[in-house]
């Protein structure tokens, strides 16, 4: 059997059916390329405000994409690395889920090497029953780390030619996009 529409929903081939779809509201993104030596910590640290945007509509989700470029691993596996929407009340909704780091591995899959690229990823989704209904105003993105014992996942925040002579200014990137119901 064939995909087919009929009516309002789609039926697959194995029979399940999607009677709903998102519509795209607003795509916010941004981009930080300068170089930073991020700090030790005990307890939870924000590195970057990556966006800030005006939720549109009471029932609309919140998604995150976010690729944030490290240098010189310093700690792995290290206890955590965060993902958090705040409200324009000061709201905050804080996630591990969705966001974590990798570093470069040795050729023999050893372990992890010094001085090597480390990547930290998120993809984050928030949804209405999660962020409540507020809308408008001011919302925001941020990215931070945490955990006890003065760790970090790096210590080069968007690295350059003066970390590796054979690189170029890396950059980190942020993008939110805002979905409601069709």
């Amino acid at each position: 059997m064939a995909t087919s529409i009929q009516g309002s929903k789609i039926v697959f081939p194995d029979n399940t059916e999607q009677t709903r779809a998102e519509k795209v509201l607003n795509v916010h993104f941004n981009k930080n390329s300068t170089r930073q030596t991020i700090p030790l910590n005990s307890g939870n640290q924000y590195i970057w405000q990556g966006n800030t945007f005006t939720r549109s509509t009471a029932d609309s989700s919140i998604f995150v994409q976010a690729s944030l470029k490290g240098h010189d691993d310093y700690s792995y596996p290290y206890y955590h690395t965060f993902v958090e929407l705040r409200n324009q009340d000061g709201t905050k909704y804080t996630s591990v889920i969705g966001s974590m780091y990798i570093h470069h591995v040795t050729t023999s899959g050893s372990g992890h090497q010094d001085n090597q690229h480390v990547n930290w990823t998120v993809r984050k989704m928030w949804t209405p029953s999660e962020i409540g209904s507020n809308f408008g105003g001011t919302w925001e993105i941020w990215y931070g780390y945490g955990g006890p014992n003065s760790n970090r996942p790096f210590v080069i925040w968007n690295p350059n030619s003066s970390d590796d002579s054979r690189g170029t200014q890396q950059y980190s990137t942020s993008t939110v996009w805002e979905f409601a119901p069709n």
